[in-house]
């Protein structure tokens, strides 16, 4: 329910149930165009934009406002909220210190920059306003990448991983992921053995996977191997969170090292042990000023360090500092004097074997199709521990049998089928080819339902690739035959009745269930 318009005590209501609290970065400078004047001996304009992208502008006569279009969790089903527009409300942060947006309640509707005019007999009096960067993330994952190696489509991280004949060829294939929370550039993939390996990207958004174009070698030599692939990108790292408290500082610095340092403190001078000195590797220890106060100019500190020329290793990049009461955010401030890139790796290894065994022994695959279901039989051998399935070259699973059934295969269009003997020590044979078919639709027509002298009478139209039809009255099977009509006599009468047709194809498939109608017997 939309809170009433003159409802003040809305903002006080919500902040007893915030536990929420977002962080943000102050920004620079302001870019926000006021609202038109509306005429008027006193009044108010407004403009407010949101983190969520939307933009309300308008004129009051009162200091406060109500906002229909904005308010709540949601973008798109605002609640309504009451906005301090006056000036004596700065929205640290983004949030109203008398009013709404309120953290926690309010969550898609921050504030990310706002412009206030008092007007005085068609004059602007007093204005004021601000910017603020969007909250990060506290839980945004780090930047990381992936990559996965194989070798003959085995994962093989182990030994001794697939057997080779000497002389045969090996064939890796490569995925690699951006399993992290930062987006990637520069992504760069390595063969320990083959040397640099072509992918169809070099930059990765969040949770992105390819596969790079495969590499092969020719095993020359009996005996166990091993190697691997590694890859390398390139994160740029996005402002810290500081961790929340009730009352104080807390504060994220990183660093053009690339450290990032998330801290609290009582007292708004705090000793970073793990920062400090020319070397990110060996850190002195520094004083940081952790008030607001402290504008960090150009990244060096005004109060406390880094120091120029001293902390070369340590100069700010960014930072964001807030100074909390009562476990929420009183005064924030922060600033991005650089940009700071991170490398992320990863390197995965495979494992096989070569040696002049015989492989697992040979057999004889068919395929055909039994009642329009795709079925695979071969010889059996007792050397022979399972069998893997393939269609159109993706793996389906394995069995002990000697035949399978594909149940799930898609009708009407083509498809191959392949089958791997898997021995008892683990070697596995080059699939064997089944065959290609294409499994029947099942026949599609009309049906319609009329009555003749109050009995239901169904026709439909005939489907060459039907060899019946079963009939179904009220879900229940009542007969099948081979026409394309039936009088139903034996319909109960006062009732209603829906009819249902389910054409059978000469090879047994069944089709889909078509609905004739329905229709009301009289007593």
């Amino acid at each position: 329910m939309k809170p009433n318009p003159g409802d003040n005590k809305r903002g006080f209501l919500r902040r007893v149930a915030t536990t929420l609290i977002a962080l943000v970065v102050v920004a620079a400078s302001l870019a926000v165009a006021p609202a038109a004047f509306a005429g008027g001996d006193k009044s108010y304009q407004y403009t407010f934009n949101f983190v969520n992208g939307e933009s309300i502008s308008g004129t009051s006569s009162d200091n406060v406002a109500f906002l229909r279009d904005a308010g709540g969790r949601s973008a798109d089903n605002p609640t309504g909220m009451d906005i301090h527009i006056s000036c004596s409300d700065e929205f640290p942060g983004g949030w109203g210190e008398k009013d709404g947006p309120e953290q926690g309640v309010d969550t898609a509707w921050q504030v990310e920059s706002y412009t206030i005019n008092k007007m005085k007999n068609g004059k602007v009096d007093k204005t004021c306003g601000d910017a603020f960067v969007p909250a990060v993330d506290p839980d945004l994952d780090p930047p990381a990448i992936d990559i996965e190696k194989y070798v003959n489509d085995d994962d093989a991280d182990s030994p001794t991983g697939p057997r080779v004949d000497v002389g045969d060829a090996v064939n890796f294939t490569y995925l690699v992921t951006n399993t992290g929370g930062v987006a990637l550039r520069d992504v760069v993939v390595t063969d320990s053995i083959l040397g640099a390996v072509t992918c169809p990207e070099t930059n990765m958004a969040v949770g992105a996977s390819m596969w790079c174009t495969p590499m092969s070698t020719t095993v020359d030599n009996a005996g166990q191997y091993t190697n691997e692939a590694d890859v390398v990108a390139i994160a740029r790292l996005t402002p810290g969170a500081p961790p929340v408290i009730n009352k104080g500082h807390g504060y994220s610095f990183t660093f053009v090292n690339g450290i990032t340092i998330n801290g609290t403190n009582d007292s708004n001078t705090v000793f970073v042990a793990g920062a400090g000195g020319r070397s990110a590797d060996n850190p002195t220890g520094m004083d940081m000023h952790v008030s607001c106060s402290d504008k960090f100019p150009g990244g060096w500190g005004e109060k406390d360090g880094p120091e120029q020329g001293v902390d070369t290793a340590w100069q700010v990049a960014s930072f964001t500092i807030n100074k909390y009461k009562d476990g929420r955010v009183d005064k924030t401030c922060g600033d991005t004097f650089a940009q700071v890139d991170t490398e992320v790796s990863d390197n995965d290894p495979v494992n096989y074997i070569a040696d002049n065994t015989p492989e697992p022994p040979r057999f004889e695959c068919e395929s055909t199709t039994v009642n329009g279901v795709p079925v695979l039989s071969w010889t059996d051998d007792p050397d022979v521990a399972t069998y893997a399935i393939f269609r159109n070259g993706t793996w389906l699973t394995r069995t002990k049998a000697n035949t399978y059934t594909d149940h799930a295969a898609p009708a009407g269009v083509k498809v191959t089928y392949q089958v791997r003997a898997i021995g008892h020590d683990g070697t596995k044979s080059d699939k064997v080819d089944c065959g290609m078919l294409t499994p029947p639709e099942p026949p599609r027509f009309e049906c319609e339902l009329t009555t003749v002298n109050g009995v239901p009478v169904l026709s439909w139209t005939d489907d060459p690739e039907a060899a019946s039809y079963a009939i179904f009255r009220n879900g229940d099977w009542v007969v099948r035959t081979k026409s394309t009509s039936f009088t139903d006599f034996g319909a109960p009468a006062g009732v209603t009745l829906s009819y249902q047709i389910r054409p059978i194809g000469h090879d047994g498939t069944k089709g889909d269930f078509i609905d004739c109608g329905t229709i009301a017997i009289g007593s």
